[in-house]
């Protein structure tokens, strides 16, 4: 009796999981992802599966940030991206033609406008890194 109540009770924990994660695949594959539907998925994320990790990071040569939530749901270790930087308008290149000389990159970006992408990982324990889930209609750059 008890078994079979275990598994009644595990069989409604998964079609749960289900209903969750098919909420956050039509999130995902909407063709405006956008910074609220982000924050949105990030509270499903939190309220609905344990969070192993979560935090932005700055890149290092250039301006922009990526933000990130790992957690641990049906599927195994996951993790979500959000990537948030400005529009690179041009790309300089400073040197000469003397054997020796420097060149000098230099990159300009767009004081208002602003890309964003989003990607989705899942940890893949047979070669201890994280492998990104292609979507349909790909990454979503605007």
């Amino acid at each position: 009796m008890i078994e079979s109540i275990k598994r009644v009770l595990l069989g409604i924990k998964y079609l749960v999981y289900f209903f969750i994660l098919n909420s956050i695949y039509l999130i995902l594959n909407t063709p405006n992802m956008t910074l609220e539907k982000w924050q949105e998925i990030k509270d499903i994320v939190q309220e609905k599966f344990e969070i192993i990790d979560s935090g932005t990071n700055d890149f290092e040569n250039r301006p922009g940030t990526v933000e990130f939530i790992e957690f641990s749901g049906p599927l195994g270790k996951m993790r979500l991206e959000w990537t948030d930087q400005p529009l690179l308008l041009d790309k300089k290149t400073h040197g000469s033609k003397r054997i020796g000389s420097e060149t000098k990159v230099e990159y300009v970006y767009s004081e208002t406008e602003r890309v964003n992408k989003f990607k989705a990982f899942k940890w893949d324990e047979n070669i201890l890194r994280w492998d990104e889930i292609e979507m349909e209609k790909g990454n979503y750059i605007f």
